[in-house]
This record gives C-alpha cells, structure tokens and sequence, in this order.
C-alpha cells in the first residue's frame, strides 16, 4: 500500500516539475503556491515520521552510519542539523500526531518541548495555537510554554545561551574587515534598538544608502563618538519596546517578557531592564493610560502606538517582516468616516502596506482583533486568527538613553520619520465634524449595537461601495 502511494507521489511530482506554468494567472499562482506548501509541510512531517522510525529500527545501523541522525542526513541530503531537528520532530509526532496537521516551521518549534513531562498534560493548547499562529510568533508563544511549566530548566536555557554570546572580526582578501557574531536576547534587543535608533536619522536623507549601510555607519558613528570621548555610557535613549506582564515585575510569576522585534526575554532580564527605565502601562483600568480615545482625538498617542506595536510586533500585513519603527498606526475605519482612534479600530502597517490600503484599492474589515484584508478585486485575502498577540499586562518602555525621551503627552512628539506629511498625523481643519461635540452620534455607545459589529459592517460596504465607484477610502 505504501509502496504504491510513494510510486504515485513521484510520479504526479514528476509530472507536475515538467509541467509548463507560465499559463497561470495571478489567483491560480496564489492558490498553487499555497496548496505546494501545504504539501510540502505534510510530506515534512511524513519524512520526519520515516526517520523517527529508521531511528528504532536496524536500518540505520545496517547502513554503517555512525548514528540515526548521520543516516538520515545522508539518505536526505540534509545537514546533520537538520537531520537532528527532524528526528525531533519524528519523536514529537509520536506524542501528538496533530502536528502533521500544522505549518512545518510551527510543528518544529512545539518538537522541541514535546517530550516535556508536562506536555501530556499540557500541550493540546500550545499544538491548537501553532495551528493559527503567524511563524514568526510561534517560538515565542513556545519559549513562554515552556518557561511557566519549568522555570528552573528556563533560567538555566538563558544562562547557556548567554554563555554563547561571541563577536569576532577578520581581515577579508577584498580589504574589507568581516565580522561575525552571536548576541544573547537581551544584548541583541539594546544593540539593535540603539543602531537602529542611530540610523533612523538619516533614512531621509538623499545619499541612496540601504538599511544595512546606514546600519554599519550608526555603527562606526557610535565608535567615533566613544573614542572622541563625547559618549561614555551616555544617556541618550532610543526606545526598546518590553512587554512584561505585572505579576512577572513584582516577581510573582517567571513568565517571559517579548520584546517588539519577536524576541523573549527571561522574567529576570525584564526585571533588570525595568531598573532605568520609563514605564507606560498598555492595558485601561484606574491608573492607566487610557487606549481608547474615542473619537475625541484622531492622532496616535505615543503610548497607544507602544500598544500597537506590542500587539502586532511590526506591519500586520502578512508575509511583511517591517518593525514597529519603520511603521505607521492605520485606522481600519478611517477617521473621517466616522472611526474611533481606539487600540481595536487601529494596526500598525509599513509604509508600502499603507500605501496599498489608502490607494491601492485593498480593504481592511475589522475589529483589529479578528481583522480581515480583501484584495482590490474583493477575493478573500487573510483572516487574523487567535494566534494574534495582544500585550495583557504592562509594557516596559526601556529608554536606555534619556534626553531623546519623547513627551508621552505630546501626540505630536511621534511624528512618523518616513512620512512627516502623513495627513494621519494632521487634525483636519476643514473637519464639520467638531472631535469635541458631546451629541456626535460616534462618541455614544448604540444601545442596539453594544459591541459595535453593525457599526463595523455598514462602514465596511460603505468602503466597498465607495472603492467599487473609484472614490477609495
């Protein structure tokens, strides 16, 4: 049985590696792309599945290989890496064989606590989440797993990974100076944030660099700096964006904190982030900056725009890997029609992205939440699922350097460095609508339409009508 399904399999793919593609429009491309790695994903977890059970068999030692791992990389065509993490995974299918059913790339990462002792118990949840996961959050939402169920093993995972940290530089045959490196999380976020900070100021500029040269020249500045002796552990901070929940501040939980870039950071690491640092809270309640806003004001707060690139780490479009930085706040409902400048009425997009929603035709359905995109032509794009991250406790801004702290009460302090003409950032003067009028039908709750769905629904055919007339949104 077996035999005959593989001889059908490398015969539909051998056909399908000759066949002539060019035919194809823009919706088949999409389509195919996808169900080819849908494919790809199952036959993953079927190869995995082959090498878990070479693993416990002779086969592997009948062969002459060294071990399981070196047999699978040579029959494969693998890396012994490689090899490894597949029989991981092999073993991990074993324990939960819902996971053939998930992304490939998401089914590795949950392997790698599969045979935690506590997985039995409590890995259904975490094997539900990479299902609709963005990959890009699944390591995170993993390291977290991991971290309540066995925060002894979790201090321990960061203090080996710490002991990796190196950075070497070498003289290269073509005269340049080559370096090379490994940073641990909490080291790799303040780099990153620093350099990125630095060279955030001349992305305007008209020299053509590309990010990774104004990313090597922020470098050298700060090194010239250093040795003009105008920076010696200066103050001047740019800001890394922490999420931490409360109860891991005040030390009565371990639970990771994430970092704006995906990255987590050991309770402990947050802790010690949070000695020199400027706290802004994410979440309503007495005390708090509010998030929502209402319609009372159309430019985002600074601390409502912290919120946003908590929760969506960066442009919400999917497949864009842009960083909060690089990114504006968009309302999904737009302002002038009637959207409120609240967190589930706003995401956070590149500015290509942007550009694609205003003028591009494509549209957004909300609530943030559970947001929607249609392309131009009305054809189902993307759904967010659960998986979609959402801060629930505080977020630590940590400015590592203060005299570039902005005003949090000033939203005119967070003007968009890539468009300072953004008329999202502007009031509008020839607005009849008056942002202060206490009978605005926007600023009271619809007793019919308590959570707001009618609300949503009207405003997004409104969009779609006026899309489909040329007017756009």
């Amino acid at each position: 049985m077996v035999r005959d399904q593989l001889t059908e399999l490398m015969r539909v793919e051998g056909e399908l590696r000759r066949a002539d593609l060019s035919g194809l429009d823009s919706a088949e491309l999409r389509r195919a792309i996808s169900r080819v790695s849908m494919t790809i994903d199952g036959l993953s977890a079927t190869r995995a599945r082959l090498a878990n059970l070479a693993a416990n068999s002779a086969a592997w030692a009948d062969s002459g290989a060294s071990s399981p791992a070196a047999f699978v990389a040579d029959q494969a065509s693998i890396s012994p890496g490689q090899a490894r993490r597949e029989l991981e995974l092999g073993r991990a299918l074993e324990v939960a064989p819902e996971l053939a059913d998930v992304p490939h790339s998401n089914a590795a990462h949950v392997a790698k606590v599969a045979e935690h002792p506590a997985f039995a118990a409590h890995g259904a949840a975490l094997v539900e989440k990479a299902a609709i996961t963005d990959p890009k959050e699944m390591r995170a939402e993993v390291e977290r797993w991991k971290a309540f169920h066995d925060p002894v093993e979790d201090a321990a995972d960061a203090d080996a990974l710490r002991s990796r940290r190196s950075l070497k530089f070498s003289d290269r045959a073509d005269g340049m100076v080559g370096i090379e490196g490994a940073l641990d999380p909490e080291c790799g976020a303040q780099v990153r944030a620093t350099l990125e900070h630095l060279a955030r100021y001349h992305r305007l500029d008209d020299s053509g660099r590309i990010h990774e040269q104004r990313m090597a020249d922020a470098l050298f500045d700060l090194c010239s700096a250093f040795n003009a002796g105008t920076v010696t552990g200066g103050r001047e901070r740019p800001t890394l964006v922490v999420e931490v929940s409360e109860e891991s501040l005040s030390r009565r939980s371990n639970a990771r904190a994430r970092s704006h870039n995906g990255s987590t950071l050991t309770a402990e690491a947050a802790r010690r982030l949070a000695c020199d640092s400027g706290l802004h809270r994410l979440i309503t309640g007495p005390g708090s900056v509010p998030l929502d806003m209402g319609r009372r004001e159309r430019t985002v707060s600074p601390q409502v725009f912290l919120a946003l690139a908590a929760r969506d780490g960066g442009c919400i479009f999917p497949g864009c890997d842009r960083p909060p930085g690089w990114c504006q706040a968009h309302h999904i409902i737009h302002w002038e029609c009637g959207g409120p400048t609240d967190v589930e009425n706003l995401v956070v997009l590149c500015h290509h992205h942007h550009h694609l929603v205003h003028e591009g035709g494509w549209l957004m359905h909300g609530p943030a939440g559970s947001l929607t995109i249609l392309r131009p032509d009305g054809e189902f794009h993307w759904q967010r699922g659960d998986g979609a991250h959402m801060g629930t406790g505080a977020a630590m801004v940590s400015e590592l350097f203060p005299d570039d702290r902005e005003d949090p009460d000033d939203p005119d302090d967070r003007e968009d460095p890539d468009d300072p003409d953004d008329p999202d950032d502007r009031e509008d003067p020839d607005d009849p609508d008056d942002p202060d009028d206490p009978d605005d039908p926007d600023d009271r709750e619809d007793p019919d339409d308590p959570d707001g769905s009618r609300r949503w629904d009207g405003d997004r055919r409104r969009f779609a009508d006026a899309a489909a007339a040329g007017g756009g949104p």
